[in-house]
């Protein structure tokens, strides 16, 4: 599950990431202001929110079901993000949008999947499956964003949010998919023990 949502949550951020400032600069960024102070308040803004979202997180972190609760949740919130960026056409909405995506879904996925294969692998493999993890994020980052960055010339930078936003409901679907499988397992184990 876990190579999964990162290929799939992988290939939708490093898209988001390149085309979110395009779509910020065709909406206009407020006159007389410089565009690196925006970027810059805005990267500010995403990293106050990231560290409140990880801080909120964290506490509900100790147990698999917290775990794939917050990795769903932040599927989720990088659906709907993405959604309301590709629709989105006012100034304001955008940035709150952009500052959710990159605060809150992105940067939970990642830690979520890097505390759950560190607290349930084995130490001998631990690098291992985190390189194996790494791969995956490469991969989607190659054929994923590839495949949009494609698609972007005839879909135009909205339509792309909206196949990018796909890929996070690919995601958030392939955990519950995990979870529902989860709970079956354990439930036909208490019915055997």
């Amino acid at each position: 599950m876990l190579v999964v949502v990162t290929v799939l949550v992988n290939g939708a951020a490093d898209t988001f990431g390149r085309i979110y400032p395009v779509h910020l600069a065709d909406l206009g960024l407020p006159p007389g202001t410089s565009g690196m102070a925006w970027f810059t308040a805005i990267n500010l803004a995403v990293y106050a929110t990231a560290a409140l979202a990880l801080a909120a997180a964290q506490c509900r972190l100790d147990s698999d079901a917290g775990a794939r609760t917050f990795l769903a949740l932040s599927c989720l919130t990088g659906l709907v993000s993405l959604v309301l960026l590709g629709l989105a056409s006012n100034l304001p909405l955008v940035v709150a949008v952009v500052i959710t995506a990159n605060g809150i879904a992105m940067p939970l996925v990642r830690t979520v999947t890097t505390i759950w294969v560190n607290r349930r692998t084995a130490s001998d493999i631990r690098a291992t499956t985190h390189s194996f993890l790494a791969q995956a994020e490469y991969t989607g980052e190659i054929l994923c964003a590839a495949a949009l960055a494609a698609l972007a010339g005839t879909f135009g930078t909205g339509g792309t949010m909206l196949l990018a936003a796909t890929l996070f409901a690919a995601s958030a679907g392939t955990v519950a998919l995990n979870w529902c499988r989860t709970k079956a397992r354990a439930r036909d184990c208490q019915r055997e023990g």
